[in-house]
């Protein structure tokens, strides 16, 4: 595995592959533009503005409630440690849209970059008010990322602690008010593990972005198609 970034160079790598960043270019920060945005979300986000609605998918549900995708062997990662099969998440986010997200990745063998969503200048791992996550695994690595501020770190999914670790950390973005990152190395997809409980992808080239799309329309029965969709509080929040 190759050696961790500085956020320096991270923010530069991010530049060249041409991935729109935060308005202040000290901080790592990636939003999609309307013609780019992919998001995957446990339910519709009525906070979302309409112009980024464009392509939205959203977990179908089982009777009690839970992502029919917990239950689908494809995502079930039977072919992991125990420990990977026994982690009970907290949070709908980390049983529903990071199942898919974690199958996608763990199937191109990709080393994943992972920061926060940046404030102030640095990178914000936790603060006093944060709760702890509920994986072990990730409880440990966030407690060394504490000491390694400067450091963007990277996960191989190969590995079940790796592995663990993004589930636990998808855990903690649902539980909390935390935005997560993770990136292929080569920086072809940017997810944002938001904590209104979805993912926001944004992927340079239309190929790869449509290979994309046309996935998540293939898990036939764990997602619904709601782009362009409306909510009724709409005419409030934006006109």
């Amino acid at each position: 595995m190759a050696s961790d970034l500085s956020v320096e160079q991270l923010i530069e790598r991010l530049r060249r592959s041409g991935f729109g960043s935060s308005p202040d270019e000290n901080l790592p920060n990636v939003w999609p533009t309307p013609d780019r945005i992919i998001s995957i979300g446990d339910e519709l986000d009525c906070t979302l503005n309409r112009q980024y609605r464009n392509h939205f998918f959203s977990c179908i549900k089982d009777a009690d409630g839970r992502a029919v995708i917990s239950r689908v062997t494809k995502f079930a990662f039977r072919n992991r440690s125990g420990m990977v099969i026994d982690f009970k998440p907290l949070s709908a986010f980390a049983d529903g849209a990071v199942r898919w997200l974690s199958n996608w990745l763990t199937r191109y063998r990709e080393i994943l970059y992972v920061w926060p969503e940046t404030k102030h200048g640095g990178l914000l791992w936790a603060d006093e008010h944060t709760p702890e996550p509920a994986s072990e695994c990730a409880r440990r690595w966030i407690d060394e990322r504490r000491t390694m501020a400067a450091a963007i770190p990277q996960l191989d999914l190969d590995r079940d602690h790796d592995l663990l670790v993004l589930l636990g950390l998808a855990d903690w973005v649902g539980c909390t008010t935390t935005n997560i990152y993770v990136a292929d190395h080569a920086l072809n997809c940017v997810f944002l593990m938001h904590h209104h409980d979805k993912l926001v992808v944004d992927c340079r080239g239309e190929q790869r972005r449509q290979a994309l799309i046309s996935d998540l329309r293939s898990c036939e029965g764990c997602f619904q198609d709601c782009s362009h969709y409306e909510c009724e509080s709409d005419s409030e929040l934006f006109e």
